[in-house]
């Protein structure tokens, strides 16, 4: 019995596959974007911004970024959420780390390893995650 679940609309599986992972990604850097403006904000309002808690700040937007990345390229995919969630999550990080090498002209840190682990981890738990969520009943 075929299966009435369809690789968003293609029969080539890897040009579905790039589909959904590069609007994952497209839509997990919107979602870390927007979140970062929204703590610019923030810090710019407040009186005394916490200059230590920068770091952590951006690694938790980061993985919200990539667990939405991860999750709306499991979404349209419909199949291998662990796998594209964490090509979505890798491919974020490296642009994410290319700008910032291109902005601030840094380096490899061990933030940045961690950012990676972060986002790689957070990004597959999004396809697992998307993958699994029941669509609506009709």
């Amino acid at each position: 019995m075929p299966s009435k679940r369809k690789n968003f609309g293609n029969t080539n599986p890897r040009i579905s596959c790039a589909k959904s992972v590069g609007i994952g990604v497209l839509c997990g850097v919107i979602v870390c974007s927007i979140l970062l403006i929204l703590l610019a904000v923030v810090f710019t309002k407040s009186s005394s911004p916490p200059h230590n808690l920068i770091d952590p700040i951006m690694l938790v937007c980061c993985g919200l970024g990539a667990f939405a990345g991860g999750y709306f390229s499991a979404r349209l995919s419909k199949e291998k959420g662990a796998l594209y969630g964490a090509a979505s999550g890798f491919l974020m990080f490296i642009f994410i780390f290319i700008s910032g090498l291109i902005s601030v002209r840094g380096s490899l840190t061990e933030l940045t390893l961690i950012r990676l682990a972060a986002m790689l981890i957070s990004g597959t738990f999004g396809g697992i995650v998307g993958v699994n969520r029941k669509g609506k009943r009709r």
